[in-house]
């Protein structure tokens, strides 16, 4: 423990006064001699009067911590929590949407597919479908040029 020995104290605000007091304001009252006798403990480095009655109260930021730590777990918890609903959402949607798929699939009736036409082993001449009609073209153009002798372009 220090010792703090004051004979004058200030006589606006009665802090102790010495050579660096300080006092707020303009000072009207008078300074008032009068013995203090402050302590100041060396663990804490707090001034007390008696030392017989100081406890020491060291502060932490453990509290302000522990309310943070709180804090982050429960936003954790909520942002969790959206998360959860937006993946249950989202396969609420995916479900409705295969539904929906299946019904449309069930409700058309399935169209019978044409049979297959190979423009080579086509005997109708009055066919009009364009493989058809592109097959024939080239072919009498080949029968042409071969007859004439020369390459086909």
């Amino acid at each position: 423990m220090k010792l703090q020995l004051t004979l004058l104290t200030c006589g606006r605000c009665g802090k102790p006064r010495g050579r660096r007091h300080l006092c707020r304001g303009t000072r009207k009252g008078r300074d008032k001699p009068r013995l203090t006798v402050r302590y100041e403990c060396g663990k804490c480095g707090r001034s007390v009067r008696n030392p017989f009655r100081h406890t020491c109260s060291i502060r932490t930021d453990w509290a302000r911590r522990r309310k943070a730590a709180a804090r982050k777990a429960k936003a954790a918890a909520r942002r969790e929590l959206r998360k959860k609903r937006a993946r249950e959402a989202a396969a609420r949607r995916k479900a409705a949407a295969a539904e929906r798929r299946a019904k449309a699939r069930d409700a058309k009736p399935a169209r019978p597919r044409a049979d297959r036409h190979n423009p080579r082993n086509c005997q109708d001449p009055e066919c009009t479908r364009y493989g058809c009609n592109l097959y024939s073209d080239g072919y009498k153009d080949g029968l042409i040029a071969a007859a004439q002798g020369r390459e086909t372009p």
